[in-house]
This record gives structure tokens, C-alpha cells and sequence, in this order.
């Protein structure tokens, strides 16, 4: 079903600096330690977190979707989850404990376990208790008959694949923001996104979704250096020396933030697809649009202009790209929302453009039935369009992706105009308001999209309505990643990544001295291990396996777009069924870009 985003930004008391320096002397004092002595230190207030038992069991089948409840019935007692209990406020553990889910799958041959590899997803906001499942789940599929595949099985003997559920995501400790506050209707055109009156129903939301968070007592305390601190304690409590781990997009920042806080304690760590870790939130969500707009230019209106007979959109970029601006304000404002989240893939790109042929012929039905409110009319007149000449199935599909956007998207927002309740990313906001602060000034916030609308026009939606703004200052200090630059960690990068551009990835990997890089040129995909091929994957699971690459940097060949020319492959694939397997891999990428928008 289609929805319209509509917010994404970042950043966010002076009593934190007492809660801060009350932290890091519990961190001095064993928070992230497993000193034996400090575990059983009657004065320690961790004691009764530390000293907790792991009761690892059957999961609960309400947290599990279709495919991680077969895979629990496949892998039994190899599968098991369990709560582990967190203090609510790790500067002052005795005023309450909470509670996150954590799922496992045993490292397959114990004897040569390395220890614990946990993955986080991304948002901020986003559940990973399924994720390490995931990623277990497809490299499973592996071919021990080749290199690869053996490399890609050796993993799973040597590692548990852990997934957990921050704090505020998942069922055990959901930061919840509900409001009964009405949301007022934003348009997100370029022409009317900052007109006075819109402006005004952009910043109302704003305070309301603002307010909904602070009433919750909750709130405060969801940030990412609490989490680094349950990972840390998680750590501990699974006994490992090192934490191992795998961050996709926000996830990179989680890692850095661990890592800079315990660098000591840091193993083996994947940092796939780079958040700008020097930077802030709300600076990490403006750099998304320009590169959305890039992606828009550079790669996917050239694609539709070598493929006019598939596309049907034209042969020049230029002119496809004036015929989408002189769409109608209202097609517009909802154009940018679904073009958006099309952009975390390349193998999007068919769709992203079938999205553009379909809101082209929607727009000239609308502008031609004398009642654009008559379902009847609109369906008969896009019956009679052709969206794609002299191909009916794509002309089918693309008329069905017309149909959907004026019944699930143009018909409530620009008909109906019903009232809906405000809905509230509740962990996204307090993450990203907690760890750092934003702009603070309507009139700047009003400067800055002013920028926007005139740069990146179709990609607006998901910045005009910023609860940052007025949440008040940040309930965290972000640590110096400095303590992390001699740590040998591995990034991964595709160079036109459209939610954690390269331009931020770059100032993040050039602080990380003993770091190493791999590069995909010519690439837009968001989150790109697994990519199924033989040098990204190689790269990775070698480093997992504890054979760093040698070079700085390493580059890896992007795949073709859907309809360009077909590389030749070289070697066989890694996997036993390679279509399974990309279906996985699509469907776990598919719920890392629902993290970002």
C-alpha cells in the first residue's frame, strides 16, 4: 500500500552533564567492563543488570514473521531469544530498568567460535531482532562447492548472529508518541510547500509531534549512547571480550558511537553504507535530498533515455526531466514521496521510472474527466491511455501503478481531505533530537528549505516538518571519534548512495586512520552487503574471518541496471539457488530503506 512520508530531520538539559559525567564514571568503574570484582561489588548500582542470567529459549512467535518462524522450526534449539533487562537511565541505574528482546543463532561448530556478531538495521527507529536472521538466513543458501560459498559457511560456524531490539523499538520497550492531535494537511509541491499558511500547518505538526514525544517519561532516555551502553552490557552478558558488529546506514553511526566510547572493546566491525559520524542528524538528513536529486540527474532520467522503447518516456534527459516539472502541483507533491523511497536500490530503477510514466498518464486522465472524484471516469480514461506502447504487459503494469497512486495517494490527500490523527515516528525523533541538536529558529529552518525547494524539488517531503526544531537541546554528548581512528574496521560505500551520501561517508572513513574501504563506482544502492557477487562479499566475509584487505581503499564493480547490458559472469555463483537468494537479499534490503526515508 502507498503512503505518504512526511518528516525526517534530526538533532536535540543541562542536568545531562551530571547524568554524563555519572555515566562515564560507572563506565570507569565496570560499565562496559567484566571485571570480576566490580560484578560483585554489593555498591555497584549495575550489579543486578551484570549479574543477570541469559534465560535463552524458544522465541516468542508474536515477535516473529512468516519466514523467522519456519526458520525456528528449521533450525531448533540452534535459534533462541531472550529479554535482557537495561537500566532505563544509565546514569542513574537504580531508578528503573526496561527490558529488549535479543535473538540468536548459534555459531554453528562451537569449537571454533569467534564470539558474537550483532547487527543493527538502521532508522534511527528501526526493530532488529530479525535482522542477524536475515543475513543468517541467506548466506545459509550458500554453495560449499565454491570459494565463496565455503568463505560465506565458515561465518556461520564461527559466529552467533545476534539481533536485538534497541531501546524504543521492538515489543518489550516501545517509545510510543500517540497524540490525539489532528495532522494538517502539508503540501509538499515545490510551488505551495512554503506558502505562508502551508509553512504554518508544517511547523504546527511539528510542535504537536514534538509534544507527543516529551510527554512520554521515556523519551529522554532513548538515544544512541544508551544503546551503545545495552550493546556493551550485552557483550558482557554473552561473555565476550570484543563486541563484533554489522551497522547498515544509521547503523554506522551506533557502531561509532560504541566504538568511540569502548574502543577497547571493539572486535570486528562492518560499517555498510556510512552516516555521516562527524557530523549531526539533522546535517545526515539534509545531504539526502541533493543526493536523490544527483541519483535523479546523473543515472536514472540517462537510463530512461537509452531505453525509450521500454520506458516510453523519451530519448533525452533533459526534456524527460521538464516534463516531470511540469506536472500538476498536486502530482508533484505526491511524485517526491514515491520517487524517494525508490531510490535505495538499483534494482529499483525500472520501478522508479514506471513511477514516472504512471503519474505522467495519471495527471493528463485528472486534467481531461470533467469530475476527477469520479472513480468510474478516472478508471475508464486510464483504460483508454496508453502508458506504454507496443509492450501490453508493461502498459498493464504501469496503468495498474497509476490506478493504485489515485486511489491510495492523490484521492485521500487532494479529494478527501479527511482528518487523520498525527502519526508520530516516536523512535526516529527521540534518536535523532536526543544525540544532537538542530536548528532552533523558525526563520532559519524557513532558509534552509527555502534552499531545498529551489535545489532539490521533488525530494522536500521529507524534511519540511522537523520536530527537531523545537524539541530543546540534546539529553546526550556524542564522544570524540577520535578514540576509534586506530581501530582496524571495515566500511562499505556505493558512490551514489542516496540516504548516506558519499560525501559524509567520506568525512567519516577519513578520521578512521587504520579503517579500510570498499568502494562501488557507478552504484546507488543504499545498504549493499550482501550484493551476491565475488569481491564486495569476498571483502567482507575475509574480514570477518579475520583477513583485513591490504589496501586503503578497494573497488568493486557495480552491477548493470535492470535493462543496460548484462556483465558476463566470471565465476559461478555463491549460492546453491542464486534467484532464492537474491529474492532474500531484496526483501532484507527492501526493510533497511524503510528505515530512512
Amino acid at each position: 500500500m502507498l503512503k505518504h512520508p512526511t518528516a525526517i530531520s534530526s538533532s536535540p538539559h543541562l542536568a545531562v552533564l551530571a547524568i554524563l559525567a555519572l555515566a562515564a564514571s560507572l563506565t570507569a568503574c565496570g560499565g562496559g567492563s567484566s571485571n570480576s570484582s566490580s560484578r560483585n561489588d554489593a555498591s555497584d548500582p549495575m550489579q543486578s543488570f551484570r549479574n543477570q542470567t541469559l534465560a535463552w529459549g524458544a522465541c516468542d512467535a508474536t515477535l516473529l514473521d512468516d519466514h523467522a518462524a519456519a526458520l525456528a522450526k528449521q533450525l531448533g534449539s540452534r535459534m533462541q531469544c531472550v529479554d535482557m533487562r537495561i537500566p532505563k537511565d544509565w546514569g542513574n541505574p537504580e531508578s528503573g530498568m526496561l527490558s529488549i528482546s535479543v535473538l540468536r543463532v548459534a555459531a554453528g561448530d562451537a569449537k571454533e567460535r569467534r564470539g558474537a556478531l550483532a547487527f543493527n538495521p538502521g532508522g534511527p527507529g528501526t526493530d532488529g531482532l530479525l535482522t542477524g536472521l536475515a543475513i543468517f538466513s541467506i548466506l545459509n543458501g550458500s554453495d560449499p562447492a565454491s570459494e565463496q560459498g565455503a568463505l560465506q559457511l565458515q561465518v556461520l560456524k564461527e559466529y552467533d548472529f545476534i539481533g536485538f531490539s534497541p531501546r524504543g523499538m521492538g515489543a518489550r520497550a516501545q517509545l510510543d508518541c500517540d497524540t490525539e492531535a489532528i495532522e494538517r494537511f502539508v503540501d509538499f509541491s515545490p510551488s505551495g510547500a512554503l506558502t505562508p499558511a502551508n509553512w504554518q500547518n508544517a511547523l504546527t505538526n511539528s510542535r504537536e509531534m514534538t509534544q507527543a514525544c516529551k510527554a512520554n517519561p521515556l523519551t529522554p532516555f532513548i538515544n544512541s549512547d544508551a544503546t551503545a551502553r545495552d550493546m556493551d552490557l550485552l557483550r558482557e552478558l554473552l561473555g565476550d571480550a570484543k563486541l563484533n558488529y554489522f551497522g547498515y546506514s544509521y547503523g554506522t553511526w551506533l557502531g561509532g558511537w560504541y566504538a568511540s566510547l569502548f574502543p577497547d572493546k571493539v572486535g570486528r566491525m562492518v560499517l555498510d553504507s556510512s552516516m555521516d559520524f562527524t557530523g549531526t542528524h539533522e546535517s545526515a538528513t539534509l545531504a539526502m535530498a541533493p543526493a536523490r536529486q544527483r541519483i535523479h540527474e546523473q543515472i536514472l532520467l540517462p537510463y530512461a533515455a537509452r531505453h525509450p522503447d521500454f520506458f516510453n518516456l523519451g530519448t533525452n534527459a533533459a526534456e524527460i526531466d521538464a516534463m516531470i516539472k511540469a506536472m500538476s502541483p498536486q502530482m508533484l507533491d505526491l511524485l517526491g514521496a514515491l520517487l524517494g523511497g525508490k531510490t535505495y536500490r538499483s534494482r529499483d530503477a525500472d520501478n522508479y521510472l514506471a513511477v514516472i510514466s504512471a503519474a505522467r498518464g495519471l495527471d493528463a486522465v485528472l486534467a481531461q474527466v470533467p469530475d476527477p472524484a469520479s472513480i468510474s471516469a478516472v478508471k475508464s480514461a486510464l483504460a483508454a491511455y496508453t502508458f506504454v506502447p507496443n509492450n501490453a504487459q508493461r502498459d498493464d503494469a504501469v496503468r495498474a501503478d497509476a490506478l493504485e497512486i489515485y486511489e491510495e495517494l492523490y484521492s485521500p490527500r487532494w479529494l478527501m481531505r479527511t482528518d487523520d490523527p498525527l502519526e508520530v515516528m516516536g523512535g526516529y525523533w527521540a534518536v535523532s533530537c536526543n544525540d544532537t541538536q538542530s536548528l532552533a529558529d523558525d526563520a532559519a529552518w524557513l532558509s534552509t528549505m527555502t534552499t531545498m525547494v529551489q535545489q532539490t524539488p521533488l525530494y522536500i517531503s521529507g524534511v519540511i516538518q522537523n520536530p527537531c526544531t523545537t524539541w530543546g537541546a540534546s539529553t546526550v554528548i556524542k564522544p570524540n571519534i577520535a578514540a576509534m581512528s586506530g581501530l582496524d574496521i571495515l566500511t562499505i560505500q556505493s558512490q551514489f548512495d542516496g540516504a548516506t551520501p558519499v560525501e559524509g561517508a567520506n568525512r567519516y572513513f577519513a578520521k578512521l586512520n587504520s579503517a579500510k574501504r570498499v568502494n562501488v563506482p557507478g552504484e546507488y544502492s543504499h545498504a549493499v552487503f550482501p550484493y551476491a557477487d565475488n569481491c564486495i562479499d569476498a571483502n567482507v566475509v575475509r574480514y570477518l574471518l579475520g583477513e583485513s584487505p591490504k589496501a586503503r581503499e578497494t573497488s568493486c564493480a557495480a552491477k548493470p541496471l535492470p535493462q543496460d547490458p548484462k556483465l558476463q559472469p566470471t565465476t559461478i555463483s555463491a549460492y546453491l539457488n542464486p534467484e532464492q537468494a537474491q529474492a532474500q537479499i531484496d526483501e532484507f534490503k527492501n526493510r533497511i530503506g524503510a528505515g530512512r526515508r
